[in-house]
């Protein structure tokens, strides 16, 4: 609706994973960092922890485009999968066969070899980690153990939220715990990451980079805590708000007229927007002149 108004090529605030807006943070780029270090070498099971909307997801996507041909890659994004169902998951994605019946890790396991002798290397990514039953993920501790003298024969990637990590603390799962090899928690943005990931998504989009001022990114920050999938909500809405205002760049009553919009529908508990500052906010320096 607005991307005419602002003259965007697409929309720059989606809460999708489209790898062209990624931002590349500091921690993004550690995180990456210990993603290829832990599974590309294969060190072991690599475990990439985050609160809600902190962009866990999107960050393994952007690894596993960045992985070579050799790769094959399977997601699951089920979480709700029992040991029997998730093993006969991972031998439909390895061989392409159907059937309903159990897997027994020893037909998995053939594949599997028979995968290596081709010069390919397997990644399951699993997401949400935390909402695995029990037994699933004993399944995954035995899958992980498939091996020759060399190496792994699949290597294993974890999302999962904060909480997960609570649950490692726990008896039935200590074995596990101990095959995790790299971890990494992924944290919400800076005010100045917030700053140059706004920016960065509408210049990405074809707009000026420069359309939120920073006052009103401070209280954008101050409100979403830096949340990526806050932030995109926030100034998506307020986009829309200064459209209908006919107003080219984004104003503080936009600003707070979105995150009034965000707080009808947000769970208070998770992240609470402080009211905004009494006093005026320092600008960000001017833009550099355009040629």
């Amino acid at each position: 609706m607005y991307k005419e108004f602002f003259r965007l090529r697409q929309y720059p605030f989606q809460n999708t994973t489209d790898p062209s807006f990624f931002f590349e943070g500091e921690q993004h780029r550690e995180a990456l960092a210990r993603m290829q270090y832990g599974i590309v070498e294969g060190k072991g099971l690599v475990l990439v922890t985050g609160k809600v909307g902190s962009g866990k997801t999107t960050l393994a996507k952007i690894f596993v485009n960045r992985l070579g041909p050799e790769w094959k890659v399977i997601f699951l994004d089920n979480p709700w999968l029992t040991a029997a169902e998730f093993l006969r998951y991972i031998y439909r994605a390895l061989s392409g066969e159907g059937g309903e019946g159990d897997v027994p890790l020893s037909a998995i396991h053939e594949r599997l070899l028979a995968l290596e002798e081709e010069g390919k290397r397997v990644l399951l990514v699993v997401d949400e980690a935390q909402l695995l039953p029990l037994d699933t993920l004993q399944a995954i501790r035995l899958l992980y153990n498939l091996e020759t003298p060399e190496r792994k024969l699949i290597q294993v990637l974890l999302l999962a939220q904060d909480e997960f990590m609570g649950m490692l603390q726990s008896s039935p799962l200590r074995a596990f715990k101990q095959r995790i090899s790299l971890f990494y928690h992924l944290g919400y943005l800076s005010l100045d990451e917030t700053d140059a990931y706004i920016q960065h998504r509408l210049r990405v989009a074809g707009a000026d980079p420069y359309l939120f001022p920073r006052h009103c990114v401070e209280r954008i920050y101050q409100a979403s805590q830096g949340c990526p999938r806050v932030i995109n909500q926030i100034c998506d809405d307020a986009l829309l708000f200064a459209y209908g205002r006919n107003q080219a760049r984004i104003i503080p009553e936009v600003v707070e007229e979105a995150i009034a919009k965000w707080r009808e529908h947000e769970n208070p508990e998770r992240i609470v927007a402080p009211e905004p500052p009494p006093q005026g906010q320092p600008s960000r320096p001017a833009p550099p002149p355009q040629e």
